[in-house]
């Protein structure tokens, strides 16, 4: 369970902070414990890593980063790293000040979640439109497989066909062979038997 130390932050007041960080700096750790700081990124390029792994970097002006664990009073879910060298602004003294004594601030950080949801919308919407495209690629590669399939059956089918007529062909062709050499032997027998008389 995450023990929420958002109530031990009602009594402070928010405290801003202006700092700036070199390339190559860490913000934040992921797991490191709630410590109601919330981060504005106003100037450079951050990455977000997870498991120390890349999930995605962030640039620009007054862009929030970090509100999770503001927001849930939970340990920091990813590390934040910087890329190039940044200014940072944060306000520290928890949640509950910060809406109380920050109203734009808040006002800020309510649209930027607003917008993060609804390109989380968009790319999930995305997602399943590829989604949907992948599976009828996949439908019609399997009904291309099955057509060839069938084809091939067809074909081993023809082939088998093909070799039975050829190989009754050849016992025709056996046979017809045989009495033509009986015959010709009949033959060469009667002729030796005419010249005899």
């Amino acid at each position: 369970m995450i023990h929420d130390k958002r109530q031990e932050d009602n009594c402070a007041t928010p405290v801003k902070r202006e700092e700036s960080y070199e390339s190559g700096q860490l913000i934040f750790r992921e797991g490191d414990p709630y410590d109601g700081v919330l981060y504005i990124l106003n100037k450079g390029k951050l990455e977000i890593l997870r498991s120390n792994e890349l999930i995605a970097e962030i640039s620009g002006e007054n862009v929030f980063f970090g509100e999770m664990s503001l927001l849930l009073g939970s340990p920091r879910t990813a590390s934040v790293k910087t890329l190039t060298p940044c200014t940072i602004t944060t306000y520290e003294g928890g949640l509950e000040q910060i809406v109380r004594q920050l109203p734009m601030v808040t006002l800020k950080l309510l649209a930027s979640l607003a917008w993060r949801l609804e390109q989380t919308s968009r790319d999930y919407v995305e997602i399943l439109e590829n989604l949907h495209n992948v599976e009828e690629l996949m439908a019609g590669k399997e009904a291309v497989i099955e057509e060839v399939n069938e084809r091939n059956q067809s074909l081993e089918q023809q082939n088998e066909e093909l070799q039975s007529s050829i190989e009754a062909l050849q016992r025709v062709l056996d046979n017809k062979q045989k009495e033509l050499d009986e015959l010709t032997q009949k033959r060469g027998l009667f002729g030796r038997q005419r010249k005899r008389k």
